[in-house]
């Protein structure tokens, strides 16, 4: 056995067994991690309804729209009841029609399906940086990064015919009822990276929509 050769042939492949080691730890370290994980696809699908564009992102089990839903149903909104409003940050629906305005083959997601979501980015106190697009919030827009690829966005609430809180916060309806007379609804804010969800909302007053698919 020539020692020498043997020496210089190992001291030429050391860089690739070194960067080998070095991917596999990383690898490890990655898989071991309970940290919140990138969503793994995106795309589109279009509203048959209306024509409409909307982008989704599947994240573990489940597959949302990362837009506001835009549908039109006769108690539904813009903002201020200026049209550019809903294009960017989608209409405002009582309950009732937030129940049936999702599109076949989607539905208005559960409190236990936004737990689900909120759960994989770190909890009710940190998932909103997570969840929060990095524009269309008012500054500071704290901790945004859309690890998620959600999106969210502050299309703020319609309370007794009154506007409130564009830009500052996005409270997203669910299909939970509490009462006769309230629902569920998460809500996130500009300022925090908290996602409120203990929450409960007049089944009249006006909120964004996300819809998740069935």
């Amino acid at each position: 056995m020539n020692i020498a050769n043997s020496y210089s042939s190992f001291r030429r492949s050391f860089p690739l067994y070194f960067f080998l080691a070095v991917l596999g730890l990383v690898a490890s370290c990655s898989g071991e991690s309970d940290g919140p994980t990138p969503a793994y696809q995106v795309g589109n699908f279009t509203d048959d309804r209306d024509g409409q564009e909307y982008q989704y992102v599947i994240i573990g089990s489940q597959t949302w729209m990362a837009e506001n839903l835009n549908y039109e149903t006769p108690l539904s909104s813009c903002y201020d009841n200026d049209p550019a409003n809903c294009t960017t940050y989608g209409r405002l629906y009582d309950w009732w029609d937030a129940i049936d305005a999702c599109p076949e083959g989607w539905h208005l997601p559960t409190l236990e399906e936004y737990q689900v979501l909120i759960d994989r980015f770190g909890g009710v106190e940190q998932a909103g940086a997570s969840l929060k697009a990095t524009t269309g919030w008012d500054a500071p827009n704290t901790g945004a990064n859309d690890l998620s690829r959600f999106s969210a966005l502050p299309g703020g609430s319609l309370v007794q015919n009154l506007f409130e809180r564009l830009g500052q916060e996005g409270e997203y309806w669910t299909a939970t009822p509490l009462t006769t007379n309230s629902a569920a609804f998460v809500r996130l804010h500009f300022n925090s990276t908290q996602v409120e969800t203990t929450l409960q909302k007049s089944l009249n007053l006006g909120g964004s929509c996300r819809c998740v698919k069935d």
